[in-house]
Parts: structure tokens; C-alpha cells; sequence
């Protein structure tokens, strides 16, 4: 939360910004109950924690991040961190049909029609259900979505039911629809060459603004500081509270935003705080006296990379408007500009030591079938009472999510998928960790304790014992219409809407997805996917023997072997005593991996009795399992599987891969018959 705020400066770094909360109007408070999740003692008491973690309790460095592990070490590697916000696209809509991600393939959604894929509606349906369809057709890249606003977004989730996307008022035929490698060629060469984040989440379950302001400052003012939350579009008064680039200054790390003039579609949100207006903060991006705008062009980055002078530090990037993909302005400008920025990075020098992070700002009404991980009712700094009543500000719903850097890369070209609960303060606590081992310690209050524990550092996405050259034979045909010959000024938009005919909305036999795999990154790896084990370097993998027990054997090529392939799911199989970890099933046998009497690794069907729930740690690159009886997994030979006692920290002893097989038909309707 933002508290009245001064960061003591020294005489060589920019002026402290004053921050001043006069009054405290309680909008989360309130909400508090026998139930909640946190006890408010006071207003302005710290809540006392009363939530479980799932994957066990960490301690770091004080500061409450009881549910999630430390961070890893190593980031001092790392040099410059670019990160680069686009517009309103959700993951499905982009990524759904991709291999390796949690997408329309998803094993833990249950069969159709009974599950989220099946939107109940009365318009383009399927036997009274919209399924999601993929969009062809000459206007296929400049189809809008639907409404973004609180109201609509929150009815979307309805409760945490995620399925009012076709009922929403303001979405339209659109809202279900989805794209493939074929209109996303260059995101989906990024995807299968580094790390792509599928449990990436907006910070809101609203519009633009307040997303980005989230963003940029970890917080909409929940409590009500000085004025309301800002929950929707309207950013009057101007935001007074402190934001990253505030946090760095004061240590002295370069920072700057860089956008194309004026043309930035309103989404610089340092433009709408206070201390960027009034001359306060060094940096005044708009002079209310004078009328005039201070701002540094994207095309002096790109000369700062390709003259390999571009500081250490950290840089935002805003795109012109119809670069900046929000539906109707395409992928193609789109991906046109991203490659511009990130062929400017390969074939830099610097490129050994800088990280892009590249992000959305929320869905834009676009559907995305995971339901977002809102906190508990009365969550303090979660949720609000505005016009709306009581209700969650967040996270919001998935968004694409992509890591390019030289420890993030795969250069087989499978990719990486990095499986840890996300949202726009992890990039804000990234950034926090890797200026902390630059002992440069920076803790942002305004991130709530909710975020802290339950929300990914996303360093474990990282492998720093590995560094490999970035990819510079990326897709590079985008072909726009440029205004003058302007390098970022397109009307690509208008093309496309010139363009005859309607676009595709047909829902039967209408959905296809990739084949192929990822290997899984981060820590505490959970639902959505089909996860293969390979014991660590060994080509062997464990997998059912017709005899229903488990042994191991060599490995598919291709990750495709069904006896081979296991799913999680939250704790409610055989032996489970508490909610600690996640286990392991087998769909083709219909049983559990666990742990018996006798401290055998055993498959057991659902209502035995055993220990089955398992607990993953990450170095990077590989994992060790951990029983919760305190045993761990492990390989003698090629024989059965078997677990341990004892395991040296250092031994991390499985490679995780997340693949698809194509079981579509039974997750989404296809037919009109089915």
C-alpha cells in the first residue's frame, strides 16, 4: 500500500518526491469478516496472515513471501532490462493453439460441454453454446474484441464461474475467437525459441489504465489514499503515489521510457501522475503551464543499441497507436515493430546481458479459459467497494507473456514454458530482486502482501549456468503501408477494414492446436499441462508398464508416448491429509503416483491409501521431487522407479516437459452433433 512516502536522497541523485495522505477512507477494510482471509486489527494495522500456501512456507529476507520460494541468485548477470507492453490481447486468443502451453488442450478443464471451452449463448452457437473458433478470413487480423470496462470484465468471471463471456454486454462474435502461428508467425518463432509464460496474469480485472499504473507502480490505491482507488479510465484526480522509476532514480540506475512523439495511444502512464506533471520529479513528461510534452523517441533506443551505448538499467517501451495491437490495429504493425526492437537487441553487442520482458496490458474482452487467481473476499489491498459493491480487483485474466534473453533461450527451438502465477508487480518484483544483488535494495510498498506471497518473482524462469546467443533468423515478413515513409507510421488498420467480406465465425471442426513440446521452467509446476519425466540426463523417462507399475524407460523423441504422459491436479487423491503440493495421475492407468508403506513409489487408483502428494523445487533447469512424507523421486538404473531418503541439495534430478497430445475433441465441442 502507499503510505505518505519520502525517499531521503543524497545530493547526487534526483530531489525525494513527498507524498502526502491526508485521509483514509478503509475501501478494503470493511469487507473483513469471521471468513476472511486476513485479520484488519486497524486501518492502518499490517494484517495478520492467515492464508496456507499450497506448495509449502518460505521465509526471505523478512519480508513476508511465506508462500512462494526465495529468489535465485544470479542476477547480477544481467545488465539492462527492457520491458515492452502491448495491447489488450488475452493468451488464448494468441497462444491457445500453441504445443507446450496450458491452452485448448488443457487436462484439468473436465469434458465438453461441462467446462469452461463451452460459453453459454444464444448468438453463433452450437447447440446453445460458443466454443472458441479460429478466425479466418480477409478482416481475420483486424477483428475487435469485446468491452473492457470493470462491469463487463467482472461479469465475464462471475465469481470465479468464467463464463459470462458471451453474455457480457458489448462483447462481440469475436470475443471466443483465436489466432494461430499462421497470423502470429514471429510471436510463435519467440515462443518456441525462448521462454513463454502461460500462467501470466493482468493485474486487474479491468481496462488499460489502471492495468498499467498497476504496472508501473504496484499498486490503484486500494485503501483509498488521498482520493479513491483508481479502478476504471478515469485517472482524475492524478495519481500522487510512488513508481518504479522514482525507486531507481533514487539509487542512481538508469531509466527512461522511450515512445514514438506524441503517437503513444495514451499508454505512457507516467503521463498521468501527479509528481511527472508538476515539475516535482526531474523527469516532467507534460508542463501544465506551458502545454508542452518531454519525451524520448523509440528510434533513440534502437540508435542506442545499434551504437551499443544504451546504459545499464532499466527501459519501458510504448508503441505508436496502430503499432500497439489493440483490437482493430492488427498483429501484423504489431510484430513489425517487435521485430524491429528485438532485431535491434540480437544484433547488438550488448544483447550477452539484457533481458526483454514483453507483455499485454489486459485481454481486451478476448476470452482466456483460466480463471484468474483473485484473492479471498476481504482480502486487504484486493478488494474494493466502488459502483459496483464489493468486489476483487484482481489479477485479471491471462495475457501472452514472453522472456527473451540469452538464459531464457532454447536453442533446440522446442521453447520453454514457465509454469509460475504471474502478474504485472512480478515484473515490478523482478525488477526489485535484481537491484537488491546489485546492492541496491529496493522494496516496493505499494505491492500488496497478497501479490508478495501468491505472485512470481520470475527469476526461477532464468538459467544462469546456460547462456546462449540470441536468435537473429526470426519471421520478418510483415509487410504494412507506411504514411510518408515513416518508420512507425502505418495505416494498416484501414487496409484491413477495407478488405471485403466478413471474417470467419464458424464454431464446428474449428479448432487445432500444435504438436510438439516444452521444457517447463520455474518452480511448483501445476495444472493445464501433459507433463513427461526424464530422469536427469539419462534419456530415460518414468512411465505405466502394462502391468499398471511404474518403471523406466527410454524417453519418446517426440514426448508423445500416452504411458509416458502424467497430468496434476490439486490435492484430493488417495492419501491426502492436507492441501500441501500437488499430485501426480496418470490418465491412462487412472491412478495416482505415490508413496506406500513401505517407501515404494507405487500407482495407486483414486481411494487408497498412501502418500501422494508431492512438493517440486527448480534450479533453473531441472527439478527434485519431494514426497511430503520427506521422501524424494529417483531412478536406480533402468529399473522401477524408486524414492529415497536422503537427497543432496545439489541433486535435481528431472527434466519436466510439457507436451500436447491432441485430445481437443474431448475438451471442446467440435461438432454440432457432439
Amino acid at each position: 500500500m502507499p503510505f505518505a512516502k519520502q525517499l531521503t536522497a543524497s545530493a547526487s541523485v534526483h530531489p525525494p518526491v513527498t507524498i502526502v495522505a491526508p485521509a483514509l477512507h478503509d475501501f478494503g477494510c470493511p469487507l473483513l469478516d469471521s471468513n476472511s482471509v486476513y485479520n484488519c486489527e486497524s486501518s492502518t494495522a499490517k494484517p495478520l496472515l492467515k492464508w496456507g500456501c499450497p506448495n509449502g512456507c518460505f521465509e526471505y529476507a523478512g519480508k513476508n513471501d511465506s508462500c512462494k520460494a526465495p529468489p535465485q541468485q544470479g542476477l547480477n548477470a544481467i545488465k539492462r532490462i527492457i520491458v515492452f507492453m502491448q495491447e489488450n490481447r488475452a493468451f488464448d486468443h494468441y497462444f491457445g493453439a500453441l504445443a507446450g502451453v496450458r491452452g485448448f488442450n488443457d487436462p484439468n478443464v473436465g469434458t465438453a460441454p461441462d467446462n469452461v471451452f463451452s460459453q453459454p449463448s444464444l448468438n453463433n452457437a452450437v447447440n446453445g453454446y460458443s466454443i472458441p473458433y479460429y478466425i479466418q478470413g480477409n478482416k481475420a487480423l483486424c477483428t475487435g474484441g469485446g468491452v473492457i470496462s470493470w462491469e463487463e470484465t467482472h461479469d465475464c468471471y462471475n465469481n470465479g464461474l468464467n463464463n459470462g463471456w458471451t453474455s457480457a454486454l458489448g462483447n462481440t462474435t469475436a470475443t471466443m475467437g483465436y489466432l494461430t502461428g499462421a497470423e502470429l508467425s514471429l510471436y510463435y518463432a519467440l515462443a518456441h525459441s525462448y521462454t513463454i509464460g502461460d500462467n501470466y496474469h493482468a493485474s486487474l480485472l479491468s481496462s488499460t489504465f489502471p492495468n498499467r499504473i498497476m504496472h508501473l507502480s504496484g499498486t490503484i490505491n486500494p485503501r483509498g489514499y488521498d482520493n479513491p482507488p483508481t479502478w476504471n479510465n478515469n485517472i482524475t484526480p492524478p495519481p500522487t503515489w510512488l513508481t518504479m522509476p522514482e525507486y531507481l532514480a533514487h539509487h542512481q540506475i538508469n531509466w527512461q521510457t522511450y515512445q514514438d512523439g506524441l503517437d503513444a495511444f495514451q499508454c505512457n502512464p507516467l503521463l498521468w501522475f501527479e509528481q511527472y506533471m508538476d515539475g516535482s520529479f526531474p523527469t516532467t513528461f507534460f508542463n501544465f503551464h506551458s502545454g508542452t510534452y518531454n519525451y524520448t523517441e523509440v528510434e533513440v533506443l534502437l540508435d542506442q543499441l545499434n551504437t551499443n551505448t544504451l546504459p545499464e538499467g532499466v527501459y519501458w517501451i510504448v508503441a505508436p497507436q496502430q503499432m500497439i495491437e489493440h483490437p482493430i490495429n492488427g498483429p501484423k504493425a504489431g510484430q513489425n515493430f517487435t521485430h524491429t526492437i528485438l532485431e535491434a537487441v540480437a544484433n547488438s553487442a550488448l544483447h550477452s546481458d539484457t533481458v526483454v520482458l514483453f507483455n499485454y496490458d489486459e485481454n481486451g474482452g478476448l476470452f482466456d479459459h483460466v480463471v484468474p487467481p483473485v484473492a479471498p473476499k476481504g482480502t486487504i489491498d484486493e478488494w474494493i467497494v466502488n459502483d459496483y459493491g464489493a468486489s476483487p480487483i484482481g489479477p485479471g485474466f491471462r495475457v501472452p507473456f514472453l522472456i527473451i534473453s540469452p538464459w531464457t533461450r532454447d536453442p533446440a527451438n522446442h521453447g520453454n514454458v514457465f509454469t509460475e502465477t504471474a502478474d504485472h508487480t512480478s515484473i515490478l518484483m523482478f525488477i526489485e530482486e535484481w537491484a537488491n544483488q546489485r546492492s541496491k535494495p529496493i522494496y516496493m510498498e505499494n505491492i500488496s502482501s497478497y501479490r508478495r506471497n501468491f505472485m512470481s518473482d520470475l527469476t526461477w524462469a532464468f538459467d544462469f549456468t546456460t547462456a546462449n546467443a540470441l536468435a537473429t533468423q526470426l519471421p520478418s515478413n510483415f509487410p504494412i503501408h507506411m504514411i510518408n515513409g515513416s518508420k512507425f507510421y502505418t495505416n494498416e488498420t484501414l487496409v484491413c477494414e477495407d478488405q471485403p467480406g466478413p471474417f470467419n465465425i464458424d464454431m464446428v471442426d474449428n479448432v487445432f492446436i500444435e504438436t510438439g513440446f516444452m521444457k517447463v521452467r520455474g518452480n511448483s509446476p501445476g495444472l493445464g499441462h501433459y507433463y513427461v519425466f526424464e530422469f536427469f540426463s539419462s534419456g530415460l523417462a518414468f512411465q505405466v508398464n502394462i502391468d499398471n507399475t511404474l518403471v523406466a524407460s527410454p524417453v519418446s523423441p517426440g514426448m508423445d508416448n500416452i504411458q509416458q504422459i502424467f497430468i496434476m491436479q490439486t490435492p484430493t487423491g488417495p492419501g491426502t491429509s492436507n492441501n500441501i503440493g500437488i499430485n501426480i495421475f496418470n490418465q491412462a492407468s487412472n491412478s495416482f503416483v505415490c508413496s506406500n508403506s513401505n517407501n515404494d513409489v507405487v500407482l495407486m487408483p483414486p481411494n487408497s491409501n498412501g502418500h501422494c502428494n508431492w512438493l517440486f523445487t527448480t534450479n533453473g533447469s531441472s527439478y527434485r521431487i519431494q514426497n511430503t512424507n520427506g521422501q524424494y523421486l529417483s531412478v536406480a538404473g533402468a529399473v522401477p522407479v524408486t524414492i529415497q531418503s536422503t537427497n543432496p541439495s545439489n541433486n535435481y534430478d528431472w527434466y519436466l516437459y510439457s507436451t500436447n497430445i491432441d485430445q481437443t475433441s474431448k475438451y471442446i465441442k467440435l461438432t454440432s452433433s457432439a
